[in-house]
């Protein structure tokens, strides 16, 4: 892997990140140009290394892109793993005796279901759901279904959850 390639996943992120920032600035702000030619240099940096900055949204946590999926097995069975999906919002965040995150709860009427993770993105992305009080849909490893092999993030209009 070339050095261009390594360091691409790290400079996309920070370029949405800076976008998002971008877009919260008001453009009257005085330093709305500064942070703006800042994100253009980023952008030149992303292109410079491959990569297409016209396809990273402005998000607050980072570009994330989107994984290639091999095709299923002609006998993947798609029911039973979507019958163990769970919709809720996440109740807490879980930590070991150390600090170090281990998993995360959703919460429903009348259960709390643990998912077991150490991956840091999901660490930030299950923070976020859960300060946000955003409504997320977990997809269980079918062989493990206590580790998430998915997470979808609903955004219901105020008053329907």
């Amino acid at each position: 892997m070339s050095r261009a390639a390594a360091l691409l996943p790290d400079e996309g992120s920070l370029l949405a990140v800076f976008k998002w920032k971008l877009g919260q600035l008001p453009t009257a702000n005085r330093w709305y140009p500064v942070l703006h030619r800042h994100v253009e240099q980023i952008e030149r940096r992303v292109g410079a290394m491959g990569g297409n900055p016209g396809q990273i949204p402005p998000s607050p946590t980072g570009y994330h892109p989107p994984r290639h999926r091999h095709e299923p097995e002609p006998d993947h069975d798609h029911r039973r793993e979507h019958a163990q999906e769970r919709t809720d919002k996440v109740a807490g965040v879980v930590y070991d005796r150390l600090g170090d995150f281990v998993g995360f709860d959703l919460s429903g009427d009348d259960h709390v279901h643990r998912y077991r993770s150490h991956e840091p993105e999901l660490e930030r992305l299950v923070k976020e759901a859960w300060k946000s009080r955003i409504v997320v849909t977990v997809v269980p490893e079918p062989e493990e279904p206590e580790e998430p092999a998915g997470i979808i993030l609903r955004r219901y209009p105020m008053g329907d959850c």
